[in-house]
């Protein structure tokens, strides 16, 4: 996990098929077991901001009719969108060429993910907009 002044390393987890995992950390309490920390800058280095730039979907807010939305490109993990504010936001990863899903009351439009844009989506087309959120 990636802080805003360490990274933090868990070495091992315990996963069970068809039960969640929440991890708990006590941040005063570094180093527990099986853990690991690395001092980092305050700012992104220039490999995360490329990772990110990469793989972020970024939703443009606009005055969309409907209040809610959901994205995925597996329907296991959805991200559900709910109109606030005027920045554009972070829906979730997503990897470069993948099948995009968005749910809408009006229907359901599917587009490949492209990085390093911000995206307005509608029934005619999917509009990118350059978004450098993560550039240095």
């Amino acid at each position: 996990m990636r802080l805003t002044d360490r990274e933090i390393v868990l070495d091992s987890v315990l996963l069970k098929k068809g039960h969640r995992l929440d991890v708990g950390l006590e941040l005063n309490a570094l180093p527990q077991k099986n853990l690991q920390t690395t001092a980092k800058p305050k700012t992104w280095t220039q490999q995360e901001a490329n990772l990110l730039q990469t793989s972020v979907f970024y939703w443009r807010n606009k005055n969309y009719q409907h209040q809610h939305h959901y994205l995925f490109s597996d329907p296991k993990q959805v991200f559900r969108y709910q109109r606030k504010g005027s920045q554009n936001t972070p829906l979730g990863i997503f990897k470069a060429g993948e099948k995009i899903t968005y749910h809408h009351a009006d229907g359901v439009e599917t587009f490949l993910f492209e990085p390093g844009f911000a995206y307005e989506v509608n029934q005619q087309r999917e509009r990118l907009y350059r978004n450098q959120t993560f550039y240095h």
